[in-house]
């Protein structure tokens, strides 16, 4: 099982560079003005109610139900592991399930820093947590210790309505779009109300204020293109019985295999489509009697599979066929006038039994096509539905950065994936995304609080090596990409986030900034412990049929943190001196330009041709990027 920290380092540590690498690579409401002094009006109205209510009283019973909610949890993940013996066991003494136990019949709080410790475990990435009686025990505990730690400082009811005045103040004054900044000192206000058991009585304020912030849509036409197979087997041997006759011979099928979206409101559905023709030629065997004949089928089959937050789920295959042979030859093993008897009844008898034979055929290939259809597909479908478990799933459940929501569904044109990842003191997006241009074959659409909300729940408090980085943008995109490109001159770095929004993406207007905020940065040559926040601001153009990403300024804005450029307070030499180190260490991952000319899908789907990029925004916190397919392959059949 490995040592917990060891555990815990990796896993969080793996997920952590696999987002900056993918950072690094990627680059109907109403509107809120109508909205905002309503939800304000809300908030006044819940600090009004609390006026007969006794603020003491009601956090108890919060501690008291988010106690009973752990010890139930635990009850049943105990109760599992006993069923698992040894290995069941081991996880116990791992997860620290006595101390847990002990701890939660005893009311420790969550100034026994035992229960964080135990959370870090339940937390460590360690495959196997990502089970749901795991699961359940471990949010039981985070809900346990903010409510419980909140408990312990006796906030009063008027720290309470304070915080209630502040809220309401905010919304009063919100903007249309609002600040980002300003939304999100709504969500530490919401995470403060959260953790004293008040948030759901302005519950709305976060359905107004956090909408989905990944939006992503895929055209019909590209998965046509894109999933189109040509079937063209070498000759394989046939063997049959019918009507008492073995078949002995050679087929080929030929064809093509084609994936269609279905509607769907609740899955992302799919149809992939057999259509061939099997050409054989074989000897039927029944008693001394030999025929020979050559036979085509024609094969048609189907086989549907959905695609939802928990992976991939697939039908059994059907199939149809039809059978038509052609008698090319009777002998027998016999000789002279039994040879001339045996010929003339199987002749006879063929003539005879043709069409029932030939339906008998029909029925065994479409048989022996749904067999085949289903162990293909079924392997190619559990490859992905492994893939999406393991390398994407369970690592986010494991970790608690599983997004709240995340729906697929299909319609007629395309399939559509919309997310939505916040936290108990985040949110997401304020607004919903730009319109996307029509008829594009692929669009992404993420808001900033995307980025930051992930960046915050991966590498707040990490320390992030760029070997690492390096070494696993080969396993996910099988290249090194410049920005992160190991360079020898200069030797690795690696840097150690800050606690709190170690990475801040904004975007609006054209343009995007991405702040790194270290406390730690360490190479070969130096260490620098002064916390630094790392600025490159973008715009983004189009010119010559090229996207570009080009960089404002000739050198990134290195500041300590807290720093305010212009401002009375200058640098000391040695923050200059540390500055301009890290700025000149960090050039290379804030590249001065980004290019795209297109975009070429991986492996098979490379098929659907290059994609051009032909949308490019970034404003009120959305980046939009939309492609369309240079040309559809042409299929000769």
């Amino acid at each position: 099982m490995g040592s917990f920290i060891g555990g815990m380092r990796e896993g969080r540590f793996r997920l952590a560079t696999a987002w900056v690498a993918a950072v690094c690579v990627a680059w109907s409401v109403p509107a809120l003005g109508q909205t905002a002094a309503p939800l304000a009006d809300l908030v006044r109205q819940v600090k009004a109610g609390m006026e007969s209510n006794d603020s003491s009283a009601m956090s108890r019973q919060k501690v008291n139900a988010a106690r009973r909610e752990l010890a139930s949890s635990l009850a049943k993940l105990d109760a599992s592991l006993a069923r698992e013996g040894k290995n069941g066991a081991a996880w116990k003494r791992y997860l620290r399930l006595a101390d847990l136990t002990t701890a939660v019949q005893s009311r420790s709080t969550a100034s026994d820093e035992r229960l964080k410790e135990i959370l870090q475990r339940f937390r460590s990435d360690s495959p196997g947590l990502e089970r749901p009686v795991c699961q359940a025990v471990a949010v039981a505990l985070e809900q346990y210790l903010r409510i419980a730690g909140e408990r312990s400082q006796a906030t009063t009811e008027d720290e309470i309505k304070a915080k209630l005045d502040q809220l309401a103040g905010l919304l009063d004054d919100l903007g249309d779009p609002p600040p980002a900044e300003k939304v999100a000192e709504i969500g530490k206000i919401l995470g403060w109300l959260s953790d004293r058991g008040i948030e759901s009585d302005v519950a709305e304020v976060r359905t107004r204020l956090s909408q989905p912030n990944l939006h992503v849509q895929v055209s019909q036409q590209l998965i046509g293109s894109g999933s189109l197979r040509r079937i063209d087997d070498t000759p394989r041997p046939v063997h049959d019985v019918i009507l008492g006759t073995n078949i002995v011979g050679t087929g080929r099928t030929s064809g093509w295999i084609r994936t269609r979206i279905l509607p769907d409101p609740h899955h992302a559905l799919f149809e992939t489509t057999i259509t061939a023709t099997n050409r054989a030629q074989s000897v039927g065997y029944n008693g001394p009697a030999r025929i020979g004949s050559t036979s085509t089928t024609q094969l048609s089959g189907t086989k549907r599979f959905y695609v939802d937050a928990t992976g991939f789920h697939v039908w059994q295959a059907t199939a149809c066929a039809e059978a038509h042979s052609q008698i090319c030859g009777i002998w027998s093993s016999k000789h002279g006038l039994m040879d001339r008897i045996v010929r003339r009844v199987a002749s006879k008898r063929a003539g005879q039994q043709k069409q029932t034979a030939e339906q008998i055929a029909s029925r065994h290939a479409e048989a022996q096509l749904s067999a085949r259809t289903d162990k293909e597909a079924n392997a190619q479908l559990g490859r992905a539905h492994a893939d999406f478990l393991h390398k994407i799933r369970y690592p986010l459940v494991r970790v608690g950065q599983w997004p709240r929501e995340l729906r697929l569904t299909s319609a007629a044109d395309r399939i559509q994936i919309i997310g939505l990842h916040d936290r108990s003191s985040q949110l997401a997006s304020p607004l919903a995304p730009p319109k996307v241009p029509e008829q594009v074959d692929m669009a992404v659409q993420f808001h900033e609080s995307l980025v930051n909300n992930y960046s915050d729940g991966l590498l707040a408090g990490q320390t992030l090596r760029q070997q690492d980085l390096d070494k696993l943008s080969l396993q996910l995109f099988g290249r090194r990409p410049k920005q992160i490109a190991f360079d020898e001159q200069k030797g690795p770095w690696e840097i150690t986030f800050a606690s709190l929004a170690p990475v801040v993406l904004r975007v609006d207007g054209g343009r995007a900034s991405l702040t790194l905020r270290g406390r730690r940065f360490g190479s070969d040559i130096r260490t620098i412990d002064t916390p630094m926040d790392v600025t490159a601001h973008y715009r983004f153009v189009r010119e010559d049929d090229a996207a570009k990403a080009v960089r404002e300024g000739d050198d990134i804005e290195v500041y300590p943190t807290g720093f305010v450029p212009g401002g009375e307070r200058r640098m000391s030499l040695r923050q200059s001196r540390d500055a301009s180190y890290i700025r000149n260490r960090f050039d290379d991952f804030f590249t001065p330009e980004i290019t795209s000319q297109g975009l070429v899908l991986p492996g098979q789907w490379a098929q659907a041709g290059r994609l051009e990029l032909v949308e490019l925004t970034a404003d009120q916190g959305w980046v939009t990027l939309a492609w369309r397919q240079d040309r559809v392959p042409a299929v000769k059949e």
